[in-house]
């Protein structure tokens, strides 16, 4: 990795300083200062990648420097977690949206899958929001990797959804979910979260 220095020409015309209002209602007091400059860095820098977030992450230090701090950061900081805390339980209803995302050039790496065609390498993620204001507020997710492995045995590798359905279940109680009706996964996903509320 580059060893250089990190120039000082930003995207936006405020600093980490300014997420403080929002980042300390979402984080821990000793994580609160590294997941406000990473959540700067990655709406900075926009790719998700940490090659990209070391280059803005700290102003003052060398690119190298900066990807072992947020090396050292990120396991400490659960987006779980943090998201879990935006939920509001007077909420009317929560929307759901299964989405397949694609990733055609990912051929060597181990936790993709092949979507709806079997062809295109990918994965799935479905993502549980509230409305606020007009807008949808995200407040947990998950990623697996087939429809297919929804029957089987709970020793699959690809089987965390069913964490989640557990989790979202005791969260949401009675709270009506909605499916994002243009989704080709939301039957699937429709018939395992019957159980948790009535669904549209």
């Amino acid at each position: 990795m580059k060893n250089t220095k990190i120039g000082q020409q930003r995207r936006f015309p405020f600093g980490p300083e300014a997420l403080e209002p929002f980042t300390r209602e979402l984080f821990d007091r000793e994580e609160e200062k590294a997941a406000r400059i990473l959540c700067w860095s990655i709406l900075e820098t926009q790719p998700p990648r940490k090659s990209d977030w070391s280059q803005v992450f700290s102003a003052g230090a060398s690119e190298g420097t900066n990807y072992r701090a947020i090396d050292r950061a990120l396991p400490k900081l659960d987006p779980k977690v943090a998201l879990m805390r935006l939920f509001d339980p007077e909420v009317p209803f929560v929307l759901v949206d299964p989405t397949a995302i694609e990733r055609p050039q990912a051929k060597n790496t181990s936790y993709m899958g092949r979507l709806s065609d079997d062809k295109t390498l990918g994965f799935r993620m479905i993502v549980f929001a509230q409305p606020y204001r007009g807008r949808a507020v995200p407040f947990n997710f998950g990623t697996y990797y087939s429809e297919a492995t929804i029957s089987q045995e709970a020793t699959s590798r690809n089987l965390g959804w069913r964490e989640l359905v557990w989790e979202v279940r005791e969260l949401v109680c009675d709270i009506p979910l909605i499916f994002d009706g243009s989704s080709p996964l939301k039957d699937g996903w429709r018939r395992w979260m019957k159980r948790t509320s009535t669904t549209s």
